[in-house]
């Protein structure tokens, strides 16, 4: 499977970037890049998945951090709805058009 450069989550034209010295992946909300380490394919997908979800989790305000917590992904929960789960999936359906064949 060919990873596109750029996708579209939640209405924004995001990058994605690989780098070796990224440890599994991580996005910026702020710049619209979605950056994942060099794995073999399945790792790659299984990362790229995580990080268009939390994304647009983000997008809906969705992911909240535990007050006075630490800064790391321990202190993060997510907070939804079936209605809002619901709402997700033509979003995560756009993101994911050019791998898909539908």
């Amino acid at each position: 499977m060919k990873i596109p450069k750029e996708i579209i989550i939640a209405g924004y034209r995001w990058k994605i970037k690989f780098d070796k010295k990224t440890d599994g992946g991580t996005f910026s909300f702020k710049d619209k890049v979605i950056k994942i380490g060099k794995y073999n394919k399945a790792e790659t997908l299984e990362i790229l998945l995580h990080e268009i979800l939390e994304a647009l989790l983000v997008a809906r305000d969705l992911r909240y951090r535990y007050n006075n917590c630490e800064d790391d992904n321990n202190n993060i929960v997510f907070v939804i709805t079936h209605t809002q789960f619901e709402h997700l999936i033509p979003d995560l359906i756009l993101a994911l058009k050019d791998f898909l064949r539908v």
